[in-house]
Formats: C-alpha cells, sequence, structure tokens
C-alpha cells in the first residue's frame, strides 16, 4: 500500500470481515497487524452479537412473564 487511504480502506474491508483480495499486506509487520486486526474483530462481533443476543432473550422472558 502505497498510500493512506488505502492502508484506511483495507482496515474497513478487513475489520468488517469483506476481505476483497484488492490489498494484501506485503511486510511482516503489516501480516501481523492485520492478524491482530482479523482477531479483534472476531472478538468485536462475538461480544456485540453475545450482548444482542442476550438482550433478546431477557425481553422475551419478561414477556412471558406478562402472560
Amino acid at each position: 500500500m502505497h498510500h493512506w487511504h488505502d492502508a484506511i480502506y483495507f482496515s474497513v474491508v478487513t475489520f468488517t470481515t469483506l476481505g476483497y483480495g484488492d490489498f494484501s499486506p506485503v511486510t511482516q509487520t503489516a501480516k501481523t497487524i492485520v492478524i491482530l486486526q482479523v482477531a479483534s474483530a472476531v472478538i468485536f462481533i462475538t461480544v456485540f452479537l453475545g450482548a444482542f443476543v442476550s438482550n433478546i432473550g431477557q425481553l422475551i422472558k419478561i414477556q412471558e412473564r406478562k402472560t
């Protein structure tokens, strides 16, 4: 990547787990950063979805108690 906007584009595409493949890291440092970024994206999505599903479950229990 030669420009900062390419790096931001790559980060957003990688973080959202799309990964088009039009850019890829070349240096060892860049590859390490990408590995950490992908791992953090997976953890973020897992935590977010877990909290979301847990809240929906709690709302369903509350609705069942009312009926």
